[in-house]
């Protein structure tokens, strides 16, 4: 339906239309400063999800430090041949040094059969009168695992790897192998297990009497699992079914490489320069809240030459504390953090090149003055480093309790997310008033122009009755 087409003022010579805008613009001034709260408070929200994402990424760089990690000093395993034996080494790790002569690497199995097909892709005993079975069992004793896959007279040698595959679940590798390397292709079947050691590795290959009847996957070449066997100073013979070795050296895995090589040794130290590299991170993180902070909760002052006025311009995190506690917690938390060792230089941060810039409040981390700490005591450097850590990223630390659920920061948003749905209700509030006012101003112009039309058709009915009684009176003299 078209709306209805109206003109303002047309009997009274009133412009009913900015009339009504005027005033309905005034009622609207209130809804300009909710709607500046909103704003702001959303700023805000967004701003403490980033704060929250900051504190935990301080918190990611804490983990190497605390209890649960094992010592706050990284430590570093090298060995005197690494292409015969790699090591690394974790924080948890002791100073030590081990000699290891290595006399076999632990080996995967291999069966390769003897058969040799011209094609891949057609049938490997059409002879074949009954389905049957070949299966592969990987390990021994408890470890054992067999895998049967179903061989019929149209089973090509492609079908055969691709179902031993499937079945296999990842213990072995089926593979086809083209053994002659001319234009006369020769297939052969080659199966690989995956896992080292005698326990879980061996593989025993059965395809079954009616394939061997045939005169297929009768005969075959094995290399067996073996596990690898070392002997380690003071110690005596090892056998392990894995190369990669995490259960001799505490806190040390070792990966075997070469066997009949020679003594090696595995010589645990600490790691400097990664400990700074580790220590330079977290302060840098530290920093990335310090000044995301500072900078978020300046307020300028802007000043009105014109009108000689002045306002204060808030930026987003200007008006809520919630920031500035996490900072303070922080620095309480640098504060309290001491070594217990008598008798020490390394005693608080500052003493191992850890220190509060007063200018800005950020922290300055002196490098070189950290690895003289670290050389000269490390064992109180590490106790102060744990200590400070376990401080802030703990599940009971100063970070946690702002970053968790319904913790410091939850709680400042969801009383922005309350305060901005009671500002969203006062603006609807508001507009449903302008809204009915706006009608009601309308009716009353539009009575108004309708009596105003009425008056001016009545004086115009007088005037015209006037004038013919002033013609008629005229006519008479």
């Amino acid at each position: 339906m078209a709306s209805a087409i109206s003109f303002s003022g047309l009997a009274s010579g009133i412009n009913s239309d900015e009339i009504i805008k005027a005033i309905l613009d005034t009622r609207r001034i209130p809804i300009l400063s909710l709607e500046n709260k909103l704003t702001f408070n959303r700023g805000e929200s967004d701003a403490l999800e980033e704060l929250n994402t900051k504190l935990l990424a301080l918190r990611d760089s804490l983990e190497g430090f605390l209890t649960r990690s094992g010592g706050a000093i990284g430590r570093l395993a090298t060995s005197t041949n690494n292409d015969a034996i790699g090591a690394v080494a974790s924080n948890s790790a002791l100073a030590t040094s081990t000699t290891i002569n290595v006399t076999s690497i632990a080996k995967s199995a291999t069966f390769s059969f003897n058969d040799r097909f011209s094609a891949t892709n057609t049938p490997i005993a059409p002879g074949l009168s009954a389905p049957t079975q070949f299966t592969v069992t990987v390990g021994t004793g408890t470890d054992a695992k067999s895998y049967s896959v179903d061989v019929t007279n149209e089973t090509t040698l492609a079908d055969l790897t691709t179902a031993l595959n499937e079945a296999a679940d990842d213990d072995i590798v089926a593979s086809i192998v083209n053994v002659s390397g001319t234009s006369t292709p020769e297939y052969a079947l080659l199966i690989n297990g995956r896992d080292t050691g005698e326990a879980k590795g061996t593989l025993a290959v059965n395809p079954g009497v009616e394939l061997q009847g045939l005169g297929l996957f009768g005969s075959y070449s094995e290399v067996q699992a073996s596990d690898a066997i070392f002997t380690v100073t003071g110690l005596g013979e090892v056998r392990r079914s894995s190369n990669t070795i995490g259960d001799l050296i505490p806190g040390v895995t070792l990966e075997l490489k070469q066997e009949n090589v020679g003594p090696v040794t595995i010589s645990v130290g600490n790691d400097v320069e990664k400990t700074s590299e580790n220590v330079g991170a977290f302060i840098a993180a530290l920093n990335e809240v310090i000044s995301f902070s500072r900078e978020k909760s300046k307020v300028e002052i802007v000043r009105d030459e014109e009108n000689n006025t002045s306002k204060a311009e808030y930026d987003v995190l200007a008006r809520t504390r919630t920031d500035d506690l996490a900072v303070d917690s922080i620095r309480f938390a640098m504060q309290g953090t001491a070594s217990t060792a008598p008798a020490t230089e390394e005693r608080i941060l500052a003493d191992i090149g850890i220190k509060t810039d007063w200018h800005d409040g950020s922290i300055i981390f002196d490098a070189e003055e950290f690895k003289k700490s670290l050389a000269a005591d490390p064992d109180s450097v590490a106790e102060i480093l744990t200590t400070f850590a376990d401080k802030l990223g703990t599940a009971t630390g100063v970070i946690e309790k702002y970053t968790q659920f319904d913790g410091l920061i939850d709680v400042a948003l969801k009383g922005n997310t309350d305060d901005n749905a009671s500002l969203t209700e006062q603006i609807a509030r508001i507009e449903r008033g302008i809204t009915a006012e706006e009608e009601r101003l309308r009716g009353v112009f539009t009575r108004l122009e309708t009596t105003v039309g009425r008056l001016n058709s009545q004086a115009s009915a007088l005037t015209s009755i006037l004038a013919s009684l002033q013609a008629s009176t005229t006519r008479r003299s």
